[in-house]
């Protein structure tokens, strides 16, 4: 990588990012220094993730490194301003990591049904009130992993029935199943989705899959 460099991490969920992201912040402490209101590196998931949808748009892939911020700009500057300042006219450098599939569904799972630190899910503040106070509980706690993927919700209630049910009655969540596909590809776990996507991981500078 180039010292002048934009570098841009796409850090998807339960694919062994967290390491990434800790070796490329460990080789490149000064792309963290902001210059006014830019930086250089957005290695983070609430950095890379939302600029996903701007960075699969054709004008970016279209455009040379040098040109592509600039094109993401143009598309949405306040997202971009907001996520991950960038500065315009220095050559962008993206990274990826895949995983298998199966093995990061299993992975999501048990990560949801207490994962390291014991928990359970990913209880953010905006919903921690909710979930405590519904009857809400965690998906992966109390389904058998087959169940947990048709449910495709990361938080469930009991049904008149008595069954398990997502607990705000939306329909199963298929980033569950294949999140990358549907950040990457922008129509969900579909045919199309996944020849846009061929398309976007072309366009990486640097790709891995453990």
């Amino acid at each position: 990588m180039d010292g002048d460099d934009n570098i841009l991490f796409f850090k998807f969920h339960k694919v062994g990012g967290s390491t990434l992201k800790s070796m490329l912040a460990a080789a490149l402490p000064d792309y963290h220094k902001v210059d006014g209101d830019e930086q250089h590196a957005c290695l983070a998931h609430s950095e890379g993730l939302p600029l996903m949808k701007l960075f699969r748009d054709d004008s970016v892939l279209e455009a040379r490194p040098a040109e592509r911020v600039a094109a993401m700009y143009a598309l949405d500057e306040r997202t971009m301003l907001r996520a991950c300042p960038l500065p315009r006219g220095v050559p962008l450098r993206t990274v990826v990591l895949m995983r298998r599939p199966i093995e990061r569904i299993i992975s999501k799972y048990f990560f949801q049904q207490g994962g390291a630190n014991g928990e359970g899910c990913n209880v953010t503040r905006a919903k921690g009130g909710e979930v405590a106070s519904s009857g809400t509980v965690c998906a992966a706690q109390v389904l058998q992993i087959d169940e947990w993927l048709r449910v495709g919700a990361e938080y469930v209630v009991r049904d008149r029935s008595g069954s398990w049910v997502s607990y705000d009655g939306a329909g199963p969540d298929r980033s569950v199943q294949c999140e990358p596909l549907s950040y990457m590809g922008g129509e969900g776990c579909t045919q199309r989705s996944l020849a846009h996507a061929r398309k976007v991981k072309g366009m990486y500078s640097y790709s891995t899959h453990p």
